[in-house]
Formats: C-alpha cells, sequence, structure tokens
C-alpha cells in the first residue's frame, strides 16, 4: 500500500504540522488524536509505564500481582519516574517547540495589530 503522505510520521513532520495547529487552536490538546505519530508516543509511554509498574509490583500469595504504592521503595519509583521520562521524551519535545512556535506566532500577530 502506498504510504499516505498526509500521516505525520517523525518528530520533524510533526513540526512541519504546527502552522495548522496554530490555526486551529479550538483543537489543542487533541494533538496526539490526530497526529498519528504523537498517539505512538503517548502510547508507548502508557505501555512503558505500566510495564515498569508491573516490574515492580509485589506479587501475592496466589492472588496474582498486587499494585500497592505503601511498598514501593523510592529505588522502585525511580525506576517508574525514569522509564516515564524516557518514554515521553518526543512528546515533551513537542510540546515544547509547539508552546515556542506559539509564543512566536503571537508576538508577531500583537506586532501586526499594533502597526494596523
Amino acid at each position: 500500500p502506498a504510504k499516505d503522505e498526509s500521516l505525520c510520521t517523525t518528530p520533524h513532520d510533526v513540526c512541519l504540522s504546527f502552522p495548522h495547529m496554530y490555526a486551529c487552536r479550538q483543537a489543542r490538546g487533541l494533538e496526539t488524536e490526530v497526529l498519528p505519530q504523537l498517539k505512538h508516543y503517548k502510547k508507548k509511554h502508557r505501555r512503558a509505564v505500566l510495564a515498569a509498574l508491573d516490574a515492580i509490583a509485589v506479587v501475592g500469595n496466589g492472588d496474582g500481582v498486587q499494585h500497592n504504592p505503601e511498598y514501593y521503595n523510592a529505588e522502585a519509583l525511580e525506576f517508574v519516574r525514569s522509564q516515564s521520562l524516557k518514554f515521553s521524551r518526543a512528546c515533551r519535545l513537542v510540546a515544547t517547540k509547539m508552546g515556542e512556535y506559539d509564543h512566536f506566532c503571537n508576538t508577531y500577530d500583537s506586532h501586526e495589530r499594533d502597526e494596523a
């Protein structure tokens, strides 16, 4: 099957879609639902954190895995945190760049209004 060129498949492609996202500010916050690559990153992040939680979970006596935060030590929680940071990097980068783009556009729009 032919590749759909309208899909954002890399972080660079996502950044190229910023003008469209800026123009449609009402949909802000739905980027991960609209942009396939961001949706993929979000799912990957969620799966990584859940897998990390499963890895540190206490195994019960015949009741299966128990997720009880009272039993998590600092090292275990740091492991979950590191996995979360590792797998959320792409989305955090896009959010930062999108914020910078918004700031630039708002400054430019404000400057144009002042000159009119």
